[in-house]
């Protein structure tokens, strides 16, 4: 219609494929604090990659399919509304391949497929991914920089833990508060990292 729409219309849905667990779950987060309604997928299967297959031509990589996938799962789980806006999260880099292409593949997929109100965001490389402005970009990168922290701990507890078992019980509930405070900004996020790291330390090693 030639409407501008700006993300946190409450028409708006913004929808993340995996991007892996954490990373994707605290971003969508952090997207929901600024007021966006968002949506994130969870890591594909081998369904993803065959519902992608069944409409693409065959010839894309294997990445392209699993992204696609996901967004297809998400659209079969809640078939799109008519008065709604979807937008889908997909970033550009320079070059060929990946993300140099996958927007426009998308972008035409959906088209093709009939979908008038599905549109493909694709922040860019070259500009820093800043189009969402520079405030939501440093408090995506906090947000993003506190789960890749937080893999390797769960990594480490994985390997070095007395009863990995219970390590995993309790950092998964340290998680699962983070998401819930992520929703209030990155303010909230620091202002309890102090907490969970006494949690952590808590934990017996085995070594």
């Amino acid at each position: 219609t030639g409407e501008a729409v700006p993300l946190t219309d409450p028409r708006v849905r913004l929808v993340f494929p995996s991007m892996g667990r954490r990373g994707t779950e605290i971003i969508s987060a952090i997207c929901r604090s600024v007021g966006i309604d968002t949506v994130h997928q969870p890591p594909a299967t081998a369904e993803t990659l065959a519902r992608a297959r069944a409409v693409a031509s065959g010839k894309e990589c294997v990445p392209a399919l699993l992204v696609l996938g996901a967004f297809l799962e998400y659209f079969a789980k809640e078939p799109a509304q008519s008065e709604r806006v979807y937008v889908l999260f997909m970033p550009l880099t320079t070059g060929p391949c990946r993300t140099g292409q996958y927007a426009v593949f998308y972008q035409n997929l959906f088209q093709e497929l009939g979908y008038r109100n599905i549109v493909v965001l694709s922040p860019n490389a070259d500009t820093s991914y800043r189009e969402l402005g520079p405030s939501f970009s440093r408090h995506a990168w906090i947000a993003i920089v506190f789960a890749d922290y937080l893999k390797d701990i769960e990594y480490a507890l994985r390997a070095l833990a007395a009863d990995p078992a219970a390590a995993m019980a309790e950092f998964e509930a340290i998680w699962q508060e983070v998401i819930e405070t992520a929703v209030k900004g990155t303010g909230a996020l620091m202002g309890r990292i102090g907490g969970w790291a006494r949690r952590i330390g808590r934990i017996q090693l085995a070594r």
